[in-house]
C-alpha cells in the first residue's frame, strides 16, 4: 500500500496492483511505501537474501555518469549566458501591457575587466543543509579567450577587427607577391591603386572601437582579449569543515602553494590539484599593471617605529614558515 493520500484523510493506503504498471511515485510528499505480506507468502516466497536486490534504471544511470563526468570551464559559461525561459511564476511585467507576460532572460559580458575572477558556485542549498557538488571542472591556464561570451556588440567588434586583419595580411601578401612583376599596361596600375585605395578607405571608416579600454604594454593588440592564470583557490571538505589551499604565482614567474601557515614553491600547474578548484584569477596578456598602481611619489611613510620595536621575529617565524 501507498502512502500518497495526505494525513488528514486517515487513508491506511491504497492497494497496488501486482502488475507491470508503473507507479507513480510522489517523492515531495510520499516517501514510504508498506507492504502487508500475508503469514503463509512471506514464509514460503520472501527470500531476504534479496532485500538489497535492485535495478538501476537507464535515466539513473546516466544522471550517475553526468554527475561524475568532469566539464570544461567553456560549458560553464556557455550555461551562464544561456538564453532561459521563465515559467509560470516568474512572469515579467509589461509596463506597456501592465500585466506579467512570458518572457525570457540571457546573462551577457558586455566589458570584460583587465583581472577576471571566475567564482565556481559549488554550494546548493537543499533539504534545509548546504551540499556541495564536487563536480571536476577542467579549465585553461593560458590563453583564455571569453570573446565567445560577449554581448552583440563588443563582440561584433572583436570580430571585425580580426575579419580586417586577416584581409590586411592577404592584401599585403599578395602585394610583395607581385611587387617585382611588371605592369601589363598603365591601365591595370591604376585599377589596382583605386582598389587599394577603396580597401584602406572602408577599412577606415568600418574601424571597429575599443570598449574595453584596458591599459597594455606598448605593441600589443588591443582587440586581442587573451588571458592567463595567475592564481587559484581549491576547497576540499564540505562547507562547515572545509580546508582552503591557494596557488599564486610570483613576479619572478614560478608559482608558489600557500597551505596554512606553510609556502612552497611548486613545478608547475602540473603540480597543482586543480580538482577541487573554486575561484579562478585570470590576468590579461601584456597588461600593464603598474599603470593600475595608485601614485604614492607625493605620500610620506609613516614613522613605524613603535611597531618596529614590538616587533618580535622569532615568533612570527613560528606563525609562518617558507619550505
Amino acid at each position: 500500500m501507498c502512502s500518497l493520500c495526505p494525513w488528514i484523510k486517515f487513508c491506511l493506503g491504497c492497494k497496488l496492483a501486482c502488475d507491470d504498471t508503473e507507479f507513480l511515485y510522489n517523492a515531495a510528499s510520499s516517501t514510504h511505501l508498506a507492504i502487508d505480506w500475508d503469514p503463509t507468502a512471506l514464509h514460503l516466497r520472501y527470500q531476504s537474501s534479496l532485500e538489497k536486490a535492485f535495478q538501476e534504471h537507464e535515466s539513473y544511470i546516466a544522471s550517475k555518469r553526468e554527475a561524475t563526468e568532469p566539464i570544461n570551464l567553456d560549458y560553464c559559461l556557455e550555461m551562464f549566458t544561456k538564453e532561459e525561459e521563465l515559467g509560470e511564476n516568474e512572469k515579467y511585467y509589461c509596463s506597456k501591457c501592465r500585466t506579467h507576460q512570458m518572457a525570457s532572460k540571457k546573462l551577457e559580458i558586455y566589458r570584460l575587466p583587465p583581472v577576471l575572477i571566475v567564482h565556481l558556485k559549488r554550494f546548493q542549498y537543499i533539504q534545509n543543509k548546504w551540499v556541495k557538488c564536487q563536480k571536476v571542472v577542467n579549465f585553461p591556464h593560458a590563453d583564455f579567450d571569453p570573446t565567445s561570451y560577449l554581448a552583440k556588440v563588443p563582440k561584433t567588434n572583436i570580430l571585425r577587427h580580426r575579419r580586417l586583419s586577416e584581409r590586411t595580411e592577404t592584401s599585403k601578401g599578395w602585394v610583395d607577391e607581385n611587387a617585382n612583376e611588371k605592369s601589363k599596361s598603365d591601365e591595370d596600375g591604376v585599377t589596382n591603386r583605386s582598389t587599394s585605395s577603396r580597401f584602406s578607405e572602408s577599412s577606415l571608416q568600418s574601424a571597429p572601437q575599443d570598449l574595453h579600454q584596458h591599459r597594455l604594454l606598448p605593441g600589443h593588440d588591443p582587440f586581442d582579449l587573451k588571458y592567463r592564470l595567475y592564481g587559484m583557490v581549491c576547497h576540499s571538505g564540505i562547507l562547515g569543515g572545509g580546508h582552503y589551499v591557494s596557488y599564486a604565482i610570483n613576479p619572478n614567474g614560478s608559482w608558489y602553494a600557500y597551505n596554512d601557515s606553510s609556502c612552497r614553491p611548486v613545478a608547475g600547474t602540473e603540480e597543482m590539484d586543480t580538482t577541487c578548484a573554486y575561484m579562478l584569477f585570470y590576468e590579461r596578456k601584456q597588461l600593464d599593471a603598474a599603470s593600475y598602481l595608485p601614485d604614492v611619489s607625493d605620500r610620506e611613510m609613516k614613522d613605524t617605529k613603535e611597531i618596529d620595536e614590538d616587533y618580535d621575529e622569532n615568533e612570527m617565524k613560528k606563525v609562518c614558515r617558507v619550505m
